[in-house]
C-alpha cells in the first residue's frame, strides 16, 4: 500500500454516503415531479446502467490517460448530471443528464478501483474496497433519513452534489501510479489461429454474469422505494431497507474467516480461469 491508499478508501466511503443519501428518495421525488412509474424506471435504469455498459470505452481512456484524471473528471460529471433532479423538467432531459451522471459514476469508480489494484497486489484490498462501499451504503441512508426530517430533498441533493465536487478536488493532491504500457494488447483478447482477435472464454463468462447481475440490481432503485412507501407509508421507509441490506452484507464480509474464504474463492476462480483461457497443450 502507498500513502494515498487510505485517503482513496476514505473517498470511497464518503462517495458512498453521498450516493445513498439520495438514492432511496429519487424514485418518489421523480414521480412527484410528474414522471410516471415507467418513466422513472427508464431514468433510474439509465442512471445506474449506462456508464457500466460503456465500461470498455472508459477502460481504454483509463489505460491511456491514467486513473487520476478519470476519477476527478468522473466525480465532477456525476455532480453535474445530478443537478437536473433539482428541477421539474421532461423525461428526455432527465435521461440526458442521467447519462452524464452514470458515465461520471462509472469513470470515478473504475479509476479509483484501478488505482487501488495498481497500488497493491494483495487481493484483500478487493474485500476492503467492498467493505468501504458498503460502509457508505450503511451510513448514507441513515444520514439521508435524518436530514429528510429537517431539510427538503433539494437541499439534501445539493449537499450530495457538493460532496462529489469536494471529493474531486480532494483527489487532486494524491499521487496516482501511471498506467501500464501494454503495447496496445488487451489481456482479455487472444489471437486466434485465423489471425482474428477473440475474447478469452473466462472473460466472456464474467461479462455475461456481470450483465445479468446488474439487470437484476438495476430494479432495486425503483422497486424498493415504491414498495417501502406502500408498506410503511413514509418516504424514508426505503432507507430502512437500504440500511438493513448494508448491515447484512457487512456482517458477512467483515469477519476474518469470511475474508479468508473470499480470498480462497478468488484464487480458485483465477486458477480455473487461467486453465480455461490458456489450456496446456
Amino acid at each position: 500500500m502507498t500513502n494515498s491508499t487510505m485517503p482513496i478508501m476514505a473517498s470511497i466511503v464518503l462517495s458512498g454516503i453521498a450516493t445513498f443519501m439520495i438514492n432511496p428518495f429519487l424514485a418518489l421525488e421523480l414521480m412527484q415531479k410528474g414522471q410516471s412509474a415507467g418513466q422513472v424506471g427508464l431514468i433510474l435504469g439509465v442512471l445506474s446502467g449506462f456508464g457500466l455498459a460503456r465500461s470498455s470505452i472508459i477502460g481504454r481512456i483509463n489505460a491511456r490517460f491514467g486513473s487520476k484524471p478519470l476519477s476527478v473528471l468522473g466525480m465532477l460529471m456525476r455532480a453535474a448530471g445530478l443537478l437536473v433532479f433539482l428541477f421539474e423538467t421532461n423525461t428526455v432531459m432527465y435521461v440526458c443528464f442521467a447519462i452524464i451522471a452514470s458515465l461520471g459514476s462509472a469513470a470515478a469508480n473504475l479509476g479509483v478501483k484501478t488505482e487501488l489494484m495498481r497500488q497493491s497486489t494483495d487481493r484483500r484490498l478487493v474485500v476492503m474496497r467492498s467493505i468501504a462501499v458498503n460502509a457508505g451504503a450503511l451510513v448514507g441512508p441513515a444520514v439521508g433519513a435524518i436530514l429528510y426530517l429537517v431539510l427538503p430533498f433539494d437541499d439534501i441533493l445539493l449537499i450530495c452534489i457538493s460532496a462529489y465536487v469536494l471529493l474531486a478536488f480532494g483527489l487532486l493532491p494524491l499521487r496516482f501510479k501511471p498506467p501500464e504500457d501494454l503495447g496496445g494488447v488487451s489481456p482479455s483478447v487472444q489471437r486466434s489461429g485465423t489471425g482474428h482477435d477473440r475474447m478469452e472464454p473466462a472473460f466472456v463468462m464474467v461479462i455475461m454474469l456481470t450483465v445479468m447481475y446488474w439487470l437484476i440490481y438495476s430494479q432495486w432503485s425503483l422497486v424498493v422505494p415504491l414498495s417501502a412507501y406502500a408498506g410503511f407509508g413514509v418516504q424514508t421507509g426505503a432507507n430502512a431497507i437500504y440500511i438493513g441490506n448494508a448491515v447484512f452484507i457487512l456482517a458477512v464480509q467483515y469477519p476474518c474467516w469470511c475474508m479468508r474464504c473470499t480470498m480462497f474463492a478468488i484464487r480458485r476462480f483465477s486458477l480455473w480461469a487461467l486453465r480455461v483461457s490458456f489450456p496446456l497443450s
